[in-house]
């Protein structure tokens, strides 16, 4: 199955990874035909239904290690009034 790469932040304080972008910024393809996000994958597949669809886990590149929590916790924090 091909891999997604996606650039971020590392918050130390909750340890989650913030995605820098909306897209990953590279996609390591795995030239499987019977994965439907290969480029191997023939565009008029008469099987699709059967064939890999899922990708493999994300590989995550750290740029910065940062403190305190990331932004999707602190809007949680703030919505929760915590």
């Amino acid at each position: 199955m091909c891999c997604r790469i996606w650039e971020g932040n590392k918050y130390q304080d909750c340890g989650h990874f913030y995605h820098l972008w909306q897209e990953p910024i590279s996609v390591i393809d795995c030239n499987n035909a019977s994965c439907t996000h290969s480029a191997r994958h023939p565009p008029n597949c008469r099987n699709c239904f059967h064939h890999l669809k899922h990708w493999e886990p994300d590989m995550l590149k750290t740029l910065y290690r940062r403190t305190g929590i990331c932004p999707n916790c602190k809007r949680a924090a703030a919505a929760g009034g915590s």
